[in-house]
């Protein structure tokens, strides 16, 4: 059949004849169009009906060739799909398959690109044709091309050749153009017939392989559909349960509840979740179940579909997570520590989101969790400032794995304002590449701690500085003596008026001075000798009243507060009264403006629950003497250096800074404790502890040492001393009285001298290298028994238990100590029975 463009040899065609033809070509294309719709519905896949769709064309139109060029997957170019040819044109066949066509280039992509149809009169001389030289060689002319357009887009291009060069045909392009735009359609609608089919097998297989219970009820409350899942669990074949109804395969109360909830969809048309218990034959199980409605293509809802999933071991777990939550809330609400995590990605460690803190927080810091939780730079401002720079130092080192996760700082409470310490313990979490994930963090409040350290410091401080003081002050009544000693006796030499007898009382009152700054280093060191007696303070507080008002001045007002029955203490009252004339000097100067002095005494309990105010004191019975005024009070820092010696805070020429040093000695020598609370602007309070005295505590005299040369006698005295000048001293006295007087430097000699002469004293120093005077007494009573004993001392040691000693008969002659003193109590030992002591002698 010929082209229908094809004129006569004129140039012209008869009208009749064109009507004819016009007949049998539109006769052809209905012809066409059913064979491509059969075609398309007969194919297995849309290459098949194309390739059709290019035989029947090329044979109802008698043009040579048709192609079918297709899109590559990635879409940047088109290849040849299919191609159809008349015999002898296998080059061109064989030419074109090498060709692939981008968008806009050659005639399949200038289609592609515009997606509309293209004719062209003579390929062989369109430049824009790329296969120029094969179609001329083939012997081709006319090309047309017409695109495949599904859901706007171009699924393929048709291409045609003719071996004749045609004008273009609008009548057979419409033709093309529908023959292209029902075999999109088709194609589409076979996509979407097999999506379909593809997705509903999908899902019923995901629906089948479930571990979910799945099934469809009908209106009638017939089951429809029921996966595997579904039927095992209860227990029966699926073609037992499609087509029943729930009310035969449920018992009445759970059937009656599905009807109801199934019903709420079908009449609200909208989804419902149930969770409850529903019995099966192995045992009740909780289902967590979804139902959804499924409408027609009216929207009528004819059916619903549920999804049942057992949520028992889940409900369990959640549970025992809440009961473990529960648990771990109450532990976190009574221990100790402040327990707080911080929040992931953890790169800026000081300024992390917090995303729990514990409640113990509050009672430690001040601050509730959920002011941590809101405002996590609370953290660095209730920070103490000397800290911050170590504390964010350490924390880095950790978060880089250099250093151990614990470190201590202080942190300002948000009431009071005071610092508290706290230890910190962190744990980093981190994942399998090291990255940390959180921060867990455990802080104790070791404030406790760190004072009980501190006053540990302080206490080990004072015991060292007291042993130096002791030493020194030891070796300095050695040296007093000899001064102190010939200088008296160089004024008994003397008139007044006579050459030298001014300078010799000078070195007297200088030596004498010396001798009383000794003592204050003894009683701070604990070394003084003390001669104990059963005191009432509240007695003791009355006959002191008069000397601590004229000691104070008149702008200070004195109040006494006095406990009622108040105990008796062990203690020297002498060296009591040292410690109120100290400590009310001390609240003296601190009011200079004037102010309230209290002086106050009662008897206290130390139990365990009162340890922590007073940790150095062992449980037991006390006596509270305490002084407190309404002074400028002192900082932390001074309080923390007021007990040393040479310690002071006066300008310089008010004193060495020996006063409460001398107080805290005296009070330690004494067995009790000194307490100290002051806060700068507020005043200070003085808390001495006594402990309560035994029942049979012992009671000593102090003797006099007044003037006078009765104390004289010819007994024999054995003396040992190891400091030369100090025997040699009191040798010349002793002598000089008219006793025989034995020397020996040491414990050894002493007991040859015993050995072969009769002795009737023994006068020996306490503290001596060898045997000290106390085991050396005992040696020489072994071998004299009668013999008397005096000790001499200004330095109390462990080498004589004091009141032991004093209770035995024991007499104590002080160091330093004048001719008339120890003259004065040579003769009272010698005198008396031996066994009623006169106490120490100065």
């Amino acid at each position: 059949m010929r082209d229908r463009t094809n004129p006569g040899t004129d140039g012209s065609m008869d009208p009749q004849d064109a009507r004819a033809r016009d007949a049998v070509y539109d006769h052809a294309a209905s012809a066409l169009l059913s064979e491509i719709a059969l075609a398309i519905a007969e194919a297995e896949y849309p290459p098949s009906a194309m390739e059709r769709l290019l035989i029947e064309v090329c044979r109802i139109r008698e043009w040579s060739a048709g192609e079918v060029w297709v899109p590559k997957p990635d879409g940047d170019a088109l290849v040849l799909s299919s191609i159809w040819t008349r015999e002898g044109l296998e080059g061109f066949r064989e030419g074109s398959a090498a060709f692939s066509f981008r968008p806009g280039q050659g005639l399949p992509g200038r289609v592609w690109l515009s997606k509309m149809a293209a004719w062209v009169e003579d390929v062989t001389v369109d430049l824009a044709f790329h296969r120029r030289e094969i179609a001329r060689l083939a012997g081709l002319k006319a090309g047309l091309a017409v695109p495949v357009i599904v859901d706007g887009s171009v699924i393929a291009v048709f291409v045609f050749f003719a071996r004749e060069c045609y004008p273009e045909d609008q009548q057979f392009l419409r033709v093309l153009r529908a023959i292209a735009a029902q075999m999109g359609a088709a194609i589409a609608r076979r996509s979407a017939e097999q999506a379909l089919r593809l997705s509903e097998a999908k899902y019923r297989a995901l629906a089948e392989e479930s571990y979910d219970h799945i099934f469809v009820i009908d209106g009638a409350f017939r089951v429809e559909f029921v996966n595997k899942a579904a039927a095992a669990q209860l227990g029966l074949a699926r073609e037992d349960i499609i087509g029943r109804c729930i009310d035969d395969i449920f018992p009445t109360p759970v059937a009656e509840r599905m009807r109801g909830t199934l019903g709420k969809v079908f009449t609200s048309g909208e989804p419902v979740l149930r969770e409850g218990p529903i019995p099966y034959k192995e045992g009740e199980r909780v289902m967590s179940t979804r139902l959804m409605p499924l409408r027609d293509h009216a929207g009528i809802v004819t059916s619903v579909i549920g999804m049942s999933r057992d949520i028992t071991d889940r409900r369990i777990a959640e549970e025992a997570l809440r009961a473990s939550e529960e648990m771990h809330r109450l532990v976190l609400q009574h221990i100790d520590e402040i327990v707080y995590v911080l929040k992931a990605p953890v790169d800026e460690p000081l300024r992390q989101k917090i995303g729990f803190v514990s409640s113990r927080v509050k009672d430690i810091i001040g601050y509730t969790p959920e002011e941590f939780l809101e405002n996590p730079s609370l953290w660095l401002a209730a920070l103490h400032p000397e800290d911050r720079a170590s504390a964010e130092s350490h924390i880095r080192e950790v978060f880089a794995g250099r250093q151990l996760g614990q470190f201590e700082y202080r942190m300002r409470h948000k009431i009071s304002g005071e610092y508290r310490w706290l230890e910190d313990r962190l744990t980093l979490r981190v994942d399998p590449s090291s990255r940390i994930l959180s921060v867990f963090g455990v802080a104790r409040d070791v404030s406790e701690r760190k004072r009980l350290e501190q006053q540990y410091l302080q206490a080990q401080k004072m015991e060292a500085i007291g042993r130096l003081a002791g030493g020194v002050a030891h070796d300095f009544n050695n040296l007093l003596t000899a001064i102190l000693g010939y200088s008296h006796l160089l004024a008994g030499q003397l008139k007044e008026g006579q050459p030298h007898y001014h300078e010799v009382t000078e070195i007297r009152k200088a030596g004498e001075r010396a001798a009383a700054l000794t003592r204050q280093l003894l009683a701070f060191s604990r070394k003084q000798v003390l001669v104990p007696q059963l005191l009432d303070l509240n007695a003791v507080v009355a006959e002191t009243d008069m000397m601590l008002r004229r000691v104070i001045g008149e702008d200070i007002v004195l109040e006494t507060r006095l406990g009622p029955s108040l105990r008796r203490v062990l203690a020297d009252q002498g060296q009591i009264e040292l410690v109120m004339m100290n400590l009310a000097v001390n609240a003296r100067d601190a009011m200079p403006q004037g102010g309230r002095l209290t002086v106050e005494t009662d008897n206290r309990e130390i139990g365990e629950s009162a340890r922590s105010a007073h940790p150095s004191l062992p449980v037991g019975s006390y006596v509270m003497l305490a002084v407190e005024d309404t002074g400028t009070g002192m900082d932390l820092s001074t309080r923390s250096h007021i007990f040393e010696p040479f310690f002071t805070t006066k300008e310089k020429g008010r004193g060495p800074g020996l006063g409460l040093a001398m107080v805290y000695g005296i009070v330690k020598q004494s067995g009790g404790e000194i307490c100290v609370h002051t806060e700068t602007g507020k005043g200070s309070r003085f808390e001495v502890y006594l402990p309560v005295a035994g029942v049979e505590a012992a009671v000593t005299v102090t003797g006099s040492s007044e003037d006078t040369n009765e104390y004289r006698g010819t007994e024999t005295i054995l003396l040992v001393e190891d400091e030369d000048a100090v025997r040699e001293l009191a040798c010349g006295i002793l002598q000089a009285r008219g006793y025989h007087v034995l020397q020996a430097p040491d414990g050894e000699g002493a007991l040859r001298a015993a050995d072969h002469f009769p002795v009737n004293l023994l006068l020996t120093d306490v503290v001596m290298p060898g045997l000290s005077g106390p085991a050396l007494a005992e040696r020489v009573r072994e071998i004299r028994p009668d013999v008397r004993i005096l000790y001499m001392s200004g330095y109390a040691d462990d080498a004589l238990p004091w009141h032991d000693a004093l209770r035995s008969g024991v007499f104590l002659l002080n160091k330093p100590f004048t001719p008339q003193a120890i003259a004065r109590l040579v003769r009272e030992v010698l005198d008396g029975p031996g066994v009623e002591p006169s106490g120490p002698a100065e």
